[in-house]
């Protein structure tokens, strides 16, 4: 249905423009034009060592400068753009493109734009700019916020000739996705701006913008190694890949932290370059209305509970990968990632993690799962076919599947060629086939190879291979240095790794038949290969068997005493293991005697019931109990709180964003305080009775956070009576109360005299009511 809308929407629009296969890698957008270092040392969070082996950060003033920065090292070499371009590759992070005047006042010198173009080009790097009046005859790129996308498009086209332009921008509209993809910033550096950025990425991919990506660790803010490296981890698994240096005050490099956050986002990079073709498919079926990146009851829409919001934070990358980013900094004591609550959908499906190739059952709920750092929860659709180009397939076979792989030479024109591929899995025996390729581009080899990984969990019967319906011997390989040496034969690899580059990571290896056929004229070769007694998955397809030893729990129930806005804690009389039905979907991974369910919504009746589990055997269900959540505490917030300043604000950060409810805005004064100081002037619609005020600071750059204030007390929103003379709060980010028990009024007034760098911020300030 939803394939349909869209494509009525770009028969107006135009369809999503086809990107080059650069765009696909990393990417870097900096400012090499306007900004100055100055000295500083290791124990400033925001300094960052340079290869002359001192600490520098940027500089706001024009004292203590130590250099400017330039593009080709006019003033500085280790401070300039093709300095960067250096660094990235010294530390094995393949750039793929790089635009040196992001964010920068003014345009280039085009000669040293020139200059720059040809060092980067040099070294395997696409040069683009943000200033389309310095469009260069090799300029590959552009970045444009002035609603001009079009006109930059065309540009590009002209002087590429052939190749594809890319435009990125961050107006997102309809008349753009013709033209360019959506590469926006926003603030970075904290959990919250995980979830939103997640959630916006969705909203853009339904509203057919296919193509579109957020800057890693954000625009501004960042500086938390954990919320940095799975900020990384997840966008590997979107369609574009960058990062948006020299806006804020600290540096957004995916190799600033140490050495162990490097390698790990090392490896995303590789595995993201072995989803390339993945990738690259799903942008094409976009042009056609498929989504790239896709919310779960887009890709399961029979199930209910997709359609809430208790899985916001999932995704599908096209319909044979799940991503379930970590969205909060839940640890245990080995400072694994906690993850609860993680859904994954129907039933009839296996789910494979894609590092380990441990295999889940669809249609649960698990928790008490651990993640470490390096491991972003992926699962592999059982029955997927995942290409990773040059015809090299990995195949997790479960029932009968086809796969239709789409390339191009990626030049400009709209020439498309597809690689057909099924599996049929039925009554343990394998049956891949691969249709000639037809309408095969120009410039692009007939005779291939093709290279298989099919995952299987025992050694199987007889391999036979069949080219144009006529048998042809298939040898199998005693050893893994023999299949490599081979060009055609098999071999049973019980040492497999799906995800190569992480074999530094996780000593869990699967067992996989590999599969080498020698180069054949793909556009004239139907190939089949028949696999017999092979088996996957199929022990996890066995339903769960009802033991009568084992005994229904005894009146399971609800601890009153931990019930919360958004929380409930089951209790049973046994240690065990155990399953739990909530509103008819079962939670699994649980054992001991209790459990607590987490981010429920508030106000709600919980249906439960339980029952034990010994491997995949279960007792009968326990008598349905559940609770109900309490009210949330914003419930009793003011509502329509009207916040005055005396100061100006930083353009984008207007003063209602302080106390519209919403925590993922945050307000901020655009300059620091005077001898003055500031006043905060609060409104209400009508005299209210208060509990309670809470000041929540911003966190996205931590500046502004409030050291001294006083309060006053208004009834009639006119006269002022001081309530608090002095108000101190220590400088960090935690919440900060002040109570207001039995005060009444109609408007509340903060005089700020302190600040911890003067200026002043607030993620939001609350009022809160007696609870009656």
């Amino acid at each position: 249905m939803l394939q349909s809308i869209l494509q009525k929407l770009y028969q107006l629009t135009g369809k999503p423009f086809n990107l080059p296969k650069y765009a696909l890698g990393l990417g870097y957008l900096g400012n090499f034009l306007d900004f100055t270092w100055k000295k500083s040392d290791n124990t400033n969070r925001t300094a960052t060592k340079f290869e002359d082996g001192d600490y520098y950060e940027k500089a706001t003033s024009p004292e203590n400068v130590a250099a400017k920065a330039s593009l080709n090292g006019e003033e500085s070499a280790i401070f300039s753009a093709r300095a960067m371009i250096d660094r990235y590759h010294k530390m094995k992070f393949p750039l793929s493109y790089f635009i040196p005047d992001f964010g920068s006042q003014k345009p280039a010198n085009l000669d040293e734009l020139q200059s720059f173009n040809e060092y980067a080009l040099s070294q395997g790097v696409m040069p683009g700019t943000a200033h389309v009046e310095t469009l260069l005859a090799n300029t590959q790129l552009a970045y444009t916020n002035k609603q001009n996308e079009a006109k930059t498009y065309s540009a590009l086209a002209n002087s590429l000739k052939q190749q594809r332009p890319l435009v990125l921008t961050n107006n997102g509209n309809a008349k753009s996705f013709h033209t360019s993809a959506l590469a926006f910033g926003e603030d970075g550096g904290e959990w919250d701006t995980l979830k939103n950025q997640i959630a916006s990425l969705l909203g853009l991919s339904l509203s057919g913008q296919a193509i579109s990506g957020c800057a890693v660790d954000g625009l501004r803010g960042g500086g938390n190694a954990t919320v940095s490296v799975r900020d990384f981890e997840w966008k590997s698994f979107t369609p574009l890949l960058f990062s948006m240096d020299g806006q804020g005050p600290t540096p957004k490099l995916p190799f600033v932290y140490n050495n162990k956050i490097s390698k790990i986002n090392r490896a995303y990079l590789a595995l993201r370059k072995q989803f390339s073709s993945y990738l690259y498919t799903l942008i094409k079926k976009a042009q056609n209305g498929d989504l790239i990146i896709r919310p779960l009851f887009m890709e399961f829409p029979h199930e209910k509970t997709n359609y809430s919001d208790e899985w916001a934070n999932e995704f599908m990358l096209g319909e044979d990968l799940l991503i379930a980013p970590i969205t909060d900094g839940r640890e245990d004591e080995k400072g694994y990632a906690i993850k609860d609550r993680l859904y994954l959908p129907d039933h009839r499906t296996i789910w494979i993690d894609l590092f380990t190739g441990k295999k889940y059952a669809g249609g649960r709920v698990y928790n008490n799962l651990s993640f470490p750092i390096w491991h972003l929860p992926v699962f592999v659709r059982s029955g997927a076919i995942l290409s990773q180009g040059n015809r090299i397939f990995t195949i997790y076979p479960q029932g009968k599947k086809t796969a239709k792989i789409l390339n191009d030479n990626n030049l400009n024109s709209d020439e498309t060629y597809t690689t057909t591929i099924t599996s049929n899995l039925n009554d343990d025996r394998l049956h891949l086939s691969f249709e000639p390729i037809e309408n095969l581009c120009d410039g692009v080899a007939k005779d291939q190879a093709t290279y298989l990984n099919i995952l299987i969990d025992h050694y199987p019967g007889n391999v036979s291979l069949k080219i144009n319906d006529e048998p042809v011997r298939l040898n199998e390989s005693g050893s893994f240095n023999a299949f490599l040496t081979t060009k055609e034969g098999y071999y049973f690899n019980t040492n497999f790794i799906a995800a190569p580059a992480f074999s530094d990571f996780t000593k869990q290896r699967q067992t996989a038949l590999q599969i080498k056929l020698a180069k054949r004229d793909i556009t004239d070769t139907k190939i089949d290969i028949f696999i017999d007694n092979f088996h996957y998955v199929k022990a996890n397809e066995a339903h769960a068997i009802i033991d009568s030893a084992l005994r229904a729990p005894g009146k399971p129930s609800i601890n009153p005493d931990k019930t919360t806005a958004h929380s409930l804690t089951a209790i049973w009389p046994n240690d065990a293991q155990v399953q739990i039905e909530v509103n008819d979907l079962i939670y699994d991974g649980i054992s001991g005697k209790s459990f607590t369910f987490n981010n429920l919504k508030s106000e709600t009746l919980y249906k439960m019931r339980l029952r034990y589990l010994s491997h995949n055997k279960v007792s009968e269900w326990s008598d349905y109990f559940g609770g109900r959540t309490k009210p949330s505490q914003y419930k009793f917030a003011v509502k329509n709180v009207k916040m005055h300043s005396s100061m100006l604000s930083q353009e984008g950060h207007d003063v209602a964003l302080a106390t519209d409810m919403l925590p993922a805005s945050e307000w901020r004064t655009a300059n620091k305080l005077t001898n003055e100081g500031l006043t905060l002037t609060f409104n209400f619609t009508q005299e209210e009775e208060l509990s309670r005020m809470v000041y929540l600071p911003r966190t996205v750059d931590q500046v502004g956070r409030i050291i001294k204030a006083s309060l006053a007390i208004s009834k009639d929103g006119i006269h002022f009576e001081p309530y608090r003379d002095e108000i101190n709060w220590p400088n960090d980010p935690k919440n900060k109360v002040v109570g207001l028990r039995d005060v009444k009024a109609k408007a509340i007034q903060m005089h700020i005299t302190e600040s911890s760098d003067g200026l002043v911020a607030a993620k939001q300030f609350y009022f809160f009511k007696p609870k009656k």
